[in-house]
């Protein structure tokens, strides 16, 4: 089974940076595991229904995106997505240089991230948004789709391509499964002459009114009743108004244009009247929620993204993640999923030894964990996010490893035995091993996935 959807976005099949991050085409058929194609500007994805699902919505999110800012609602949550509320001061140092952080830090994770736009916050906020979230306006109500987006309408939609072309597609709305975001599924017709569904941002739409159709326009500032007569280029129509409308023929724009409306019920007035009697006390107002990051993957990835992130909120604001009683993060982990962190404090002076060479050594100790390992400086100590096992055998090989001077250990800390085997190695091959500044187990730490340490005789025997 196929399904597609339409995008106007080339950089969807391009790297960012120089290639310094993969294309989001690569990344898709990565995490999700769908054969996602593109072709005649459209996305194809093949695979089972939830990877088809997953696929298409993300590439959606990233068609729209807006220098990492884009519409999510909660239906675009096929358990595969946390959020993590990110102080209004902070967005910029999370986000990066018109989000190349997000872009960056999700490729390395193997998940996608996106900052969410819900109306109060954007792309270009004023300055003082930025300062202070309570400066930044109140979220809007969302608003009803327009009932010229209602199922089964004809419409038309900005394509791809030259805008001083018409580059208008029509097709016909099948579904609006995210209408309150502001868009839905039109489904259109192929080069080829099949058909596919497209994922359209009502911003970029508009109705295709057939003639003979009964409507409303908007003449002289008020609304009169007609009829279309002609349908013009540009989205205009020429309408004849109604008997006693005193407009025989006109020329409108499709914006003054709207559905005829019903007679109002007779006693309609009557029955409005105790309302304005009511009480003038208004409800409180829900406080503006503050920005939010998406973050999509599987366990692990969201994690890795979320401590990523984490880190960088860290960095100006110390200590504000480590407080579980006013910590609201969920560390990547959704309802029922065995994914935590824990908090491993340590002596400032270790703190190179566990990140490393370019953190070389933080990276093989996550890889070899299964866990997300950050280093935070005030005060000094690892975060470690993962399942509740593998969390403390990742606490234990750091300790082990704190333990060790260059390479060499004495004892192998408790919790790490059920993951740990010893290797005998001959007195003359030692050299050898070790030679080079360790290359050949760095490699070989590398290429498989683990951490080796040397132990010398005399502690081995000990530990036996």
């Amino acid at each position: 089974d196929e399904e597609q959807v339409l995008t106007s976005d080339p950089g969807v099949t391009s790297g960012q940076s120089g290639n310094a991050v993969p294309s989001p085409l690569r990344r898709l058929n990565s995490l999700v595991g769908a054969d996602v194609q593109v072709e005649h500007s459209f996305f194809s994805a093949a695979g089972e229904p939830l990877q088809r699902r997953r696929a298409l919505k993300l590439a959606r999110l990233v068609c729209n995106a807006r220098q990492g800012w884009t519409k999510i609602t909660d239906d675009d949550d096929d358990e595969d997505m946390v959020y993590l509320d990110v102080p209004s001061d902070l967005v910029q140092n999370v986000m990066g240089k018109t989000g190349d952080n997000l872009l960056k830090t999700g490729s390395d994770a193997g998940a996608f991230c996106f900052m969410v736009d819900d109306g109060s916050y954007s792309a270009s906020p004023p300055k003082a948004a930025w300062d202070n979230w309570s400066a930044a306006p109140a979220p809007a109500p969302k608003k009803p789709v327009e009932p010229w987006a209602a199922v089964g309408r004809r419409v038309e939609f900005r394509k791809a391509g030259d805008i001083r072309e018409g580059n208008w597609v029509a097709g016909e709305v099948v579904d609006r499964p995210w209408a309150g975001a502001g868009f839905v599924k039109v489904k259109v017709e192929r080069p080829d002459g099949g058909t596919a569904e497209c994922t359209v941002d009502l911003a970029k739409m508009r109705p295709v009114y057939a003639v003979s159709e009964q409507i409303e326009f908007n003449w002289e500032y008020n609304w009169v009743r007609g009829t279309v007569a002609e349908g013009l280029d540009g989205g205009k129509y020429r309408v004849e108004g109604d008997e006693g409308t005193g407009v025989d023929s006109a020329e409108v724009e499709w914006g003054s244009i709207r559905e005829r409306q019903p007679d109002p019920p007779e006693g309609k007035q009557d029955e409005e009247e105790p309302a304005a009697k009511q009480s003038d006390e208004k409800e409180p107002e829900e406080e503006p929620r503050g920005p939010r990051l998406a973050v999509f993957g599987d366990a692990r990835a969201r994690a890795t993204a979320v401590l990523s992130f984490v880190k960088a909120i860290d960095k100006q604001r110390p200590g504000l993640f480590a407080d579980e009683s006013t910590c609201t993060c969920t560390w990547g982990a959704r309802s029922g999923e065995d994914m935590w962190r824990s908090i491993h404090e340590m002596q400032q002076d270790l703190m190179a030894k566990v990140i490393g060479k370019k953190g070389a050594m933080r990276r093989k100790l996550a890889k070899a964990t299964g866990c997300a390992i950050e280093l935070m400086d005030y005060p000094p100590a690892a975060y470690v996010v993962g399942p509740s096992d593998l969390r403390t055998m990742a606490i234990a090989l750091i300790e082990t490893l704190c333990g060790a001077e260059k390479g060499d250990v004495r004892n192998v800390e408790p919790g790490t035995e059920a993951f740990c085997d010893r290797l005998d190695v001959p007195d003359d091959q030692v050299k050898f091993i070790m030679s080079n500044s360790r290359s050949h187990i760095n490699r070989i730490e590398e290429e498989e996935g683990v951490v080796t340490f040397v132990q010398s005789k005399d502690a081995a025997w000990e530990a036996a």
